[in-house]
């Protein structure tokens, strides 16, 4: 089971909008910062959530409206979790400006709650970059913007540094 997924692991849950696709932008975003998958189940639906839940919290008609109505929603079968900051999960996030906020908003349980596309755009995360990048023409290399260049790590991962 893929964690950019995760989420549709709540059976009854009919929510494949966009904002499945951000939650995966949010998996993504922190296996790129620490190498590692983000919610790593093994073994079957309820092991999935049980990881997502440990870090973001049990879901509850408080924090996500009409949770407890999903077909498949039983919060008897996990452990009831306090949610907590990302980056004390991933210390990483915090080696990036904006890293841990921008994940946190990716992240939400509820997809009410989740940032769009446009919004995470927008976000302070992405204020480092060159304003030229925003005007680029889809067909021009994000290379041939002054500043912008391939930085090489030393554990062989791509990194984009400006």
């Amino acid at each position: 089971m893929t964690d950019r997924n995760n989420l549709t692991c709540i059976p009854g849950s009919t929510d494949y909008s966009t904002s499945l696709d951000m939650w995966g932008v949010g998996c993504i975003l922190i296996e790129m910062v620490t190498g590692l998958p983000t919610f790593p189940g093994v073994r079957e639906v309820y092991d999935q959530l049980d990881k997502i839940f440990k870090i973001l919290g049990t879901p509850t008609d408080e924090t996500w409206e009409g949770v407890s109505l999903l077909p498949g929603y039983h919060a008897h079968q996990n452990d009831i979790y306090v949610g907590k900051k990302l980056g004390l999960t991933f210390p990483r996030l915090y080696d990036i400006a904006e890293g841990e906020s921008l994940a946190a908003a990716l992240l939400q349980l509820d997809p009410v709650n989740r940032i769009g596309a446009d919004e995470a755009l927008q976000h302070n995360y992405f204020s480092c970059l060159p304003r030229k990048l925003w005007h680029l023409p889809d067909e021009v290399s994000i290379y041939s913007v002054e500043g912008v260049y391939l930085h090489t790590e030393p554990r062989t991962s791509l990194v984009l540094r400006t």
